[in-house]
């Protein structure tokens, strides 16, 4: 869960996302997902959270680094 964001003047939202790790190149040791069902799901609302939208499901296996 994240705070509400304003977008009404923005062209878009960037930011980094990791779902685990193996400690290499810089990455932080974790425990990582290891099914689809751990998976994360990124949604947008455009009304306060009362219906979601889905924008892409983020396989844990191509988050093990930060990007």
């Amino acid at each position: 869960m994240s705070r509400d964001l304003d977008t009404s003047r923005v062209d878009f939202v960037q930011f980094t996302a990791q779902v685990g790790g193996d400690g290499s190149r810089g990455a932080v040791r974790c425990f990582g997902a290891e099914r689809r069902a751990e998976s994360v799901l990124l949604l947008y609302s455009n009304d306060a959270g009362i219906t979601w939208s889905l924008i892409t499901e983020m396989q844990s296996t191509d988050y093990q680094l930060p990007r």
